[in-house]
């Protein structure tokens, strides 16, 4: 599973995409940085890759298990449906060769340092496998203001209630004398 965090400024047309980091169970998180003020959108999109998902399955098994020849072929169809969308012609070639030798099911152990080191999670994350792409329906909000606009709180000081008189409204005369303990707090 992969899961992704999309924002824009609000009115911008395209979304920025930012992978999102797995905690633990269905626990992900993410953030992004803003580049100006205003009020930006965002979402989450979560897909199932099948390359990633393979991998990690083969990872567990060869610890505990001796002959992975039907695990490692089962991934032949995977590294086939991925190489159309490499753009690096040696990375190509590297998967074109780690086929070769699937298919063979010659020397398991070099077929996985292989695989350890063509199937990086920088390589799966650029290049997922993915199908079932589910983005959350709703785009939330966030206001990006100048760290000043928080302190600005000067309009919740209603007048009314500055009297020092209790059942008498208060007046402008009144939040007079308010100012001070108001300056220092």
């Amino acid at each position: 599973m992969q899961s992704y965090l999309l924002f824009r400024k609000q009115g911008e047309q395209g979304w920025q995409k930012i992978p999102m980091k797995f905690i633990v169970n269905d626990l992900w998180e993410s953030e992004f940085t803003v580049s100006e003020l205003g009020v930006y959108e965002y979402t989450i999109e979560a897909l199932v890759d099948h390359l990633s998902t393979w991998w990690k399955d083969i990872q567990k098994k060869a610890t505990g298990s001796d002959n992975l020849s039907v695990d490692l072929k089962s991934g032949i169809s995977l590294l086939a449906k991925v190489i159309p969308k490499v753009v690096e012609t040696e990375k190509k070639v590297a998967l074109q060769r780690l086929i070769a030798l699937l298919q063979k099911s010659e020397n398991q152990s070099e077929i996985l340092k292989l695989l350890e080191k063509e199937l990086d999670s920088e390589f799966r994350q650029k290049y997922p496998l993915s199908n079932h792409l589910t983005r959350y329906p709703k785009e939330l909000k966030v206001i990006v203001d100048r760290k000043r606009a928080g302190f600005s709180a000067w309009y919740e000081m209603f007048p009314r209630s500055t009297s020092s008189q209790p059942g008498k409204h208060g007046t402008f005369r009144d939040c007079l004398t308010w100012i001070p303990q108001i300056a220092h707090s």
